[in-house]
């Protein structure tokens, strides 16, 4: 429930921090397109991250409660939101872009990620939100190591197409950003939640 969801999510700077690269994002083409969510267990990424997700997938509810915060939100209407848990859910063939293109309706070859140019070519006119909860343990979880660095190598491609093209925003929650995979995603421009206000926490 997206309106109960807002009415019990206290507006802690990370949630400011994270209203306002959205907002620029998505108002005024501003804004680098990865939003890494980095904290131990307990602190509030994944509460963080379903926020991202009621933004995009429930626009009317999230336009009233930002206004409130005092931000203009403006979801854009052709958002293709995916939200994958890594913990609840494997990769399909251990392959990222396997996920990706189930949801764009794309059949990739699971044993060549497809490059920028094919990803945005899948993704046309629309906007393809990438929502990644547990990423650690995802990429983690790929016992074959050739298998898990062609995943990290197309991470870093989908952040650094992020950074490129609007239509592309990745928002995802990692423990340290010292390991993989958030040390790929610290390699290009990103927005950094780091949940370490104490008021915030109490």
């Amino acid at each position: 429930d997206a309106k109960s969801f807002f009415a019990l999510t206290y507006p802690s700077d990370d949630v400011h921090a994270l209203l306002r690269a959205l907002s620029k994002r998505f108002e005024a083409g501003r804004s680098e397109g990865t939003i890494l969510a980095q904290a131990v267990k307990g602190l509030g990424k994944s509460h963080t991250l379903l926020l991202a997700y009621h933004l995009f997938n429930s626009p009317e509810e999230a336009r009233a409660w930002t206004v409130t915060l005092g931000y203009n939100w403006k979801s854009p209407v052709d958002a293709i939101v995916l939200a994958h848990k890594f913990t609840d859910r494997a990769i399909p063939k251990d392959a990222l872009w396997m996920l990706i293109g189930e949801k764009l309706g794309k059949s990739w070859n699971e044993k060549k990620a497809p490059g920028p140019d094919e990803l945005l070519a899948a993704i046309g006119d629309r906007h393809l939100i990438l929502i990644f909860d547990e990423l650690e343990r995802g990429v983690q979880g790929i016992i074959n190591e050739a298998r898990r660095t062609q995943n990290l190598s197309f991470l870093q491609m989908l952040s650094e197409a992020a950074n490129r093209d609007s239509r592309v925003t990745l928002v995802a929650a990692v423990y340290y950003g010292t390991v993989e995979p958030g040390a790929t995603l610290r390699r290009t421009p990103r927005v950094e939640l780091r949940f370490r206000k104490t008021e915030d926490r109490a």
